[in-house]
């Protein structure tokens, strides 16, 4: 699938609104691809902590979607915070089981996770992480189970936040297929070169949002920063990543049409790149 044919949008970027609203003003400028962000008490488009996830749900989700023109190819979720030391396994089993049964609804392909937060001191990361694991094998043996392909997030102030944790997290695991949301803008936030970091990740990249920054603003369109993405396109193609593209802006203090006209200066460059590499 070429480039542009890939691209999503999170609907994340409209958060403040409705899910109908929100997915009415993604496909208005012409994207049909959606990730699909369900965390209760932040994106409340769709949580199914909060509702009952069962077949007449899904169906509605579903069929809202469906009337917009929009594939979900991912669902991003937040079942609960895996380093708390009061989180209950039922409840982190039922919440995973809820967001697979949603993912499995909708078609989407993806299941993108939290890896925990806050973030450890660097001392005390592996005692942590050990602790976070039989959570997050249990959650990607659900997902697994649904034919999703689990991502965990890298994310700022959580267990996973640069390239390297992300790289010395997943054979912990011990689990095969599991992989890395990764966005370029945050690794520049942390101080990884995205560059480096996509090509030290390879194969274990599964999921990417497309975002720029000037080290101010970390909710730019990709070419309207300072990151270089042109490199960071070669390198995604370098390791054969060939999962979404997702271009996110996650910022509700911008007017809804500035958070639109960002997504579609996003995909104005993309579009550019593509045709002068095709030529």
């Amino acid at each position: 699938m070429e480039l542009v044919e890939r691209l999503a949008v999170s609907s994340i970027t409209f958060r403040d609104e409705p899910l109908a609203t929100a997915a009415a003003r993604v496909r208005r400028l012409g994207f049909t691809r959606l990730d699909l962000t369900a965390i209760r008490h932040y994106c409340d488009h769709v949580d199914p902590l909060l509702v009952d996830v069962g077949e007449e749900e899904c169906a509605r989700v579903r069929a809202l979607l469906d009337a917009a023109g929009l594939q979900t190819v991912s669902l991003t979720g937040y079942p609960a915070n895996p380093l708390a030391r009061d989180l209950n396994g039922d409840d982190w089993a039922e919440g995973m089981d809820a967001y697979v049964r949603l993912g499995i609804a909708l078609g989407a392909e993806t299941l993108v996770l939290p890896p925990g937060h806050p973030a450890p001191a660097a001392d005390r990361w592996r005692g942590t992480a050990e602790r976070a694991l039989p959570w997050q094998r249990e959650a990607v043996r659900r997902a697994q189970a649904g034919h999703l392909t689990p991502a965990f997030a890298l994310q700022s102030d959580s267990l996973l936040r640069t390239a390297a944790e992300g790289a010395v997290f997943l054979p912990l695991l011990k689990l095969p297929g599991a992989g890395l949301a990764v966005d370029p803008a945050h690794l520049a936030a942390v101080n990884d070169d995205p560059v480096d970091a996509l090509r030290a990740l390879g194969d274990t990249v599964a999921f990417v949002v497309l975002r720029d920054t000037d080290r101010y603003d970390y909710n730019l369109p990709p070419g309207d920063g300072e990151l270089d993405y042109p490199a960071i396109l070669a390198a995604l193609e370098a390791i054969r990543y060939a999962g979404p593209l997702v271009l996110a802006v996650d910022d509700v203090s911008l007017p809804p049409e500035e958070r639109e006209a960002r997504l579609q200066q996003g995909r104005a460059y993309l579009e550019g790149y593509a045709q002068r590499k095709a030529a």
